[in-house]
This record gives structure tokens, sequence and C-alpha cells, in this order.
């Protein structure tokens, strides 16, 4: 049987509300959608909550500081997660993982001149752990993470969060890349809109997925939109079948 996993990109403040500093348009409804998706989900071997992470003394001259105003400053409002990670089931276990590229596969950007706990944060960027403070002693690698948990062509990822065009579409990539299947809940993801060459440019994820660096993996089923009541309504069959119906 497939390992089965939950990954929730970026679902912080400064994208998801309407006062953020990097505001997604009419993104705040899937905060609802996604707690009680959360509620109701358990088919899921863990959860992986990813949080953009940056640092406004080191933000100028960053990759994305040339496309977007700093946005999901360490420790700050605007970067604390949007939606109730704990009404997920607590049988589940959760992970964090801070980053602060588009990619969540690339390694981190060098910075310094970080000190006390930003420094620790900064530190903990590119792995996985318990805490989603980034001040996790016990925190892996992110590759050894993945490779000890079998997140390959053993495993089958859905994702949600934002943005569709930019950190959904990188983990999209790099899941597929490792082999594993993925399916994107289109009614829990949201997406920017972008002229940026090789991005969907309406920022919807149908159109995300026709992107060329995509096609092979739709072709062959390694790539699916659903929605979440498809999820938790296989969730629903497959415990019917358990119990005879």
């Amino acid at each position: 049987m497939k390992k089965r996993i939950l990954d929730i990109v970026d679902v912080q403040n400064d994208f998801i509300k309407s006062n953020g500093a990097l505001s997604i348009n009419e993104a705040e409804p899937i905060i609802k959608r996604i707690n009680k998706f959360l509620q109701q989900i358990d088919n899921i071997d863990f959860a992986l909550f990813k949080l953009d992470t940056h640092f406004s003394s080191t933000y100028i001259g960053s990759e994305e500081s040339g496309l977007f105003p700093i946005h999901c400053a360490y420790g700050s409002k605007g970067w604390d997660l949007s939606i109730d990670e704990e009404s997920l089931n607590k049988s589940i276990p959760k992970y964090y993982m801070l980053k602060n590229l588009f990619n969540m596969w690339a390694d981190k950007q060098i910075e310094t001149g970080l000190e006390n706990d930003e420094g620790l944060a900064y530190n903990n960027l590119c792995k996985i752990g318990n805490s989603k403070d980034g001040l996790d002693i016990n925190s892996v690698p992110r590759d050894e993470f993945m490779n000890k948990n079998q997140i390959d062509a053993k495993a089958e990822v859905i994702i949600i969060g934002v943005a569709s065009d930019y950190c959904v579409h990188d983990a999209i990539l790099g899941y597929l890349q490792r082999g594993c299947s993925v399916i994107v809940l289109e009614d829990l993801v949201k997406g920017i809109g972008t002229d940026v060459e090789g991005r969907a440019k309406s920022g919807n994820i149908k159109d995300v997925i026709k992107l060329d660096v995509f096609k092979q993996y739709v072709d062959i089923g390694k790539l699916k939109i659903k929605r979440s009541s498809d999820i938790l309504n296989n969730k629903k069959l497959d415990k019917g079948l358990k119990n005879g119906r």
C-alpha cells in the first residue's frame, strides 16, 4: 500500500489574509475549507506544514526581493499560519518545514548577520521537525527526512495551499521528480497570476498543470487535480469496504 502524505504550502497570514503584506486575491475563503478538511481527513501517514520564512534584515538582494515586498518575516503576525493545524486528527503526525525560496527542494539562500532566534531559525531552513517556530534541535535535513520516510515512487502526495503558480508549482514538480504521484486539491489552492516565463499567467491550478514541464506527468496519470470532497469520499468508501459494506 502506498504511503500517503498531505503537504500544506505556505498558508500564512501575509498570503491569505486580505490585509497581508502579499495578499493573494480571494484567498481568505480557503481558510475555513482547509480547516474543515483537516478535521475530516484521516487516511494519511503524516502532514507537512511548510512556512515561507524571511528575515527583514537580509531580504533585500534575495531572489524574491525583485518581485515582491518583504513578507512572512520570521516571528511576525504575517508569518503565522492562518489555519488551525491543531484541528488535524491527533493520531496523524505533524511536521514543519521553514523555507526561504519558492522551491522547497532548493538549497537555502546564504544569509549572514542573523543572531539569536533568527539565526537559529535560519539554520533550521530546509530541515523538517516537530516545531513550527524553527528552533527544533531535533529537526533533520529535508532530503534525509524524505528518504527515510520513502517519499518517492512508493508515495502519493496531496498538496494544498498557496500560491498555485509559485511555491505549489515548485513543490509539485519536486515530488514528481522524486517519483511520487501527486494530487492537487483545486478548492484548497489559490494562485497569484504572473507574467513570469514558465509559470501560469492566470495562476489557476488547472493552467499550472497544462505547462510543458508537467505534461509528461499528466499524460501518465502521475499528476491529477481533484477536489477535497473526492479525497474525503474515498475515505468513506475505504471504511465501508473494510466494514463489508
